[in-house]
Parts: structure tokens; C-alpha cells; sequence
């Protein structure tokens, strides 16, 4: 009886990836996107597959993760054409420097109108096979799993821009005019001049701000500024004006009805 021999799946898809050029899994990518992105003894497929030393599967994800279940999501697609085990996934977001250095290789990178999912998913299955699956045959996506990103999220890890921290940074919070077009008439800034932490008062158009060594020095104080506002002619738009105004258009004679 003839001995076969033993291939991993890492072994297999990064032979192929090196003959293949980047279309080893279908998918072509842009000139210079190739697998210098990826980390040492690590096979990079194309720009968001990177298969691991240990088995383990990176795929990256191009659009914003606010709370929709997009990390998880598009990783899923990847890994249903990939076939690999996704306890091994894990997600990772490639920066917009890397994007413009490798020649759009993520594309437009925006995230909004719930689109993530619809505009992404026929490219990221293509980047995860080489024959692309009959959806009857997905036994991973569209069903329950757990997020990805969950244990980050409770455990505080993520860096947002509100936990950006340079050298001798200050804060800044501002008083807004409560409606739309309006603009400071006066302010007082002798109230708050001396209250610790505050370092200047900065007038804008439409708005008031106060610079001070923390966010809460700065929030504490605007807070207690004193701001005469100049509402302007939106002061005197009520709710009951704007329906008014909503229901007169519907009954016009030159109102259309457009499909």
C-alpha cells in the first residue's frame, strides 16, 4: 500500500500562494500588495488572509467595527470558504497608511449605511477559496458563533481616539448653541479664569470652548460659563412649525409622486 504524504493546510495554501503569485485562493492583488505585510514565518495568501506558523488564521477586516458585529462577521466569510477552524480566527484592521503603501488594497476602507456585509462579501469569499462554496454547503456562516471581539471589548483593551495620550496634551469641551445657524452673543470669562486646570477660553462661530489639563477640568468648567446665545432666525422653529410646514408640501398642487 502506497504511503501519502502529510500536508497541513498551512502548508498546502502557502506552497501555493508562492507559486500562485497572490492568486493562490482566486483573488488578485494590486501591484506591491504582496506578502511583505506579513509577520516573520508567516504565510501571507493576499491582504487578508495571513495563515500562521501554529495553523492559526489572521484575517484582516477593512471597515470600522462600531458595535455592529463586523469583526466577527466578515471574518466569518473568509474563514466559511477557507474551511479553517475558527478557534484559530482572530481579526485583525490594517491601518490607512498600509492601505495607500500597498496600493488600495483594502479599498475605499468606509464604513456606514449597514453596508459592511453586502459590499464586502463577494471579495472576501473569493479571498478565502479557490472554488467558491455553494451556499448550501456553509456550515459556518449565518449561524451562531461567538464574537470575536467580545472579550476585548469587556476587558477595556481596544485603543480609541478618546484614549490617545501625547506628550503635555490638553483637553478641550465645548458649549454648542442649542439650535442650528445660532452663535454666542456674550460669555463671561471671568467665572471660570480661575478654576484649576483651566488654561484658555476659545470663542467660535457657533460655540464656546474651554482648553484645560483634563477633561473633566474642561467639562466642569464650560459647564459653569455663563453663554448668552444669538439663536437667529432657526430660534423660532417649533416642532409643531416643521409638521405644518411637512403637511402643506403633501397637500401643494405642484407636489409630485416620484418612485
Amino acid at each position: 500500500m502506497t504511503h501519502m504524504p502529510q500536508f497541513s493546510r498551512r502548508s498546502f495554501v502557502a506552497s501555493v500562494a508562492a507559486l500562485g503569485g497572490g492568486l493562490a485562493l482566486g483573488f488578485h492583488l494590486p501591484i506591491g500588495a504582496g506578502p511583505a505585510g506579513a509577520a516573520a514565518g508567516s504565510a501571507e495568501v493576499n491582504a487578508w488572509v495571513v495563515i500562521q506558523p501554529d495553523d492559526s488564521v489572521v484575517i484582516r477586516v477593512a471597515r470600522s467595527e462600531m458595535g455592529q458585529g463586523i469583526t466577527t462577521a466578515l471574518s466569518m466569510l473568509v474563514a466559511e470558504e477557507l474551511e479553517c477552524d475558527w478557534s484559530k480566527v482572530r481579526a485583525e484592521f490594517p491601518t490607512a497608511d498600509e492601505n495607500l503603501r500597498r496600493h488600495r488594497a483594502w479599498g475605499d476602507m468606509s464604513t456606514g449605511g449597514s453596508r459592511s456585509v453586502r459590499s464586502s462579501h463577494e471579495y472576501l469569499r473569493k479571498a478565502g477559496a479557490a472554488a467558491l462554496k455553494n451556499p448550501k454547503d456553509w456550515t459556518l456562516a449565518g449561524t451562531p458563533q461567538k464574537r470575536l471581539d467580545t472579550l476585548d471589548k469587556v476587558t477595556g483593551k481596544p485603543i480609541f481616539g478618546i484614549d490617545v495620550r501625547v506628550p503635555d496634551m490638553l483637553y478641550a469641551a465645548i458649549a454648542q448653541c442649542p439650535v442650528f445657524g445660532g452663535k454666542p452673543k456674550s460669555y463671561d470669562e471671568a467665572k471660570i479664569r480661575d478654576l484649576k486646570g483651566v488654561r484658555q477660553i476659545v470663542g467660535l462661530p457657533n460655540a464656546v470652548a474651554v482648553v484645560a489639563d483634563s477633561w473633566w477640568q474642561a467639562k466642569q468648567a464650560i459647564a459653569s460659563l455663563p453663554v448668552t446665545w444669538d439663536e437667529g432666525q432657526n430660534g423660532k422653529v417649533s416642532n409643531a412649525g416643521i409638521v405644518e410646514l411637512l403637511r402643506g408640501g403633501l397637500a401643494a398642487p405642484e407636489a409630485a409622486v416620484v418612485r
